[in-house]
């Protein structure tokens, strides 16, 4: 089975070093610079595997959106589970290491029978990997998926 990941995140250099190490662990990786594309990105089968969220981008190009886009990757997860009723993993990444940012990152996740999975920047690419690792092989023997 192909593990795809649906990575969402605006800065090129993330992008790069991210696309380099999941690739090279041999994980099909897909991207979407925007919340707007990641949504267009997930109304179309095949479903991700896994999803790398960024906690601070833009809404779609051109429109930075809710909180100066400081908010855009929470609102993102929300579409994603109340919208698109997706049980998909997500690792939400960040630069803000704020304990009530991240609680509000959980409080959404736990309201839809999720659980969190937090990478505050800057951190090693075998960093992010073990998080991948760990998110797939915790769905594998839960069972988890698509409701």
């Amino acid at each position: 089975m192909v593990t795809r990941i649906l990575l969402i995140d605006d800065e090129p250099y993330y992008l790069e070093g991210h696309i380099n190490a999941l690739q090279e662990a041999g994980y099909e990786v897909e991207i979407a610079e925007t919340a707007e594309e990641a949504i267009g990105r997930l109304k179309r089968p095949p479903a991700p595997t896994l999803l790398i969220i960024d906690l601070i981008m833009p809404y779609s190009r051109g429109e930075i959106g809710p909180d100066n886009g400081n908010t855009t990757g929470l609102h993102l997860l929300e579409v994603i589970r109340r919208d698109l009723k997706l049980a998909i993993p997500v690792i939400m990444l960040t630069i803000v290491a704020r304990r009530d940012r991240h609680a509000q990152i959980e409080d959404t996740e736990r309201k839809y029978g999720m659980m969190a999975v937090i990478r505050v920047k800057p951190y090693l690419p075998s960093e992010l990997l073990e998080d991948v690792r760990s998110l797939l092989d915790s769905e594998s023997t839960s069972g988890g998926g698509e409701p």
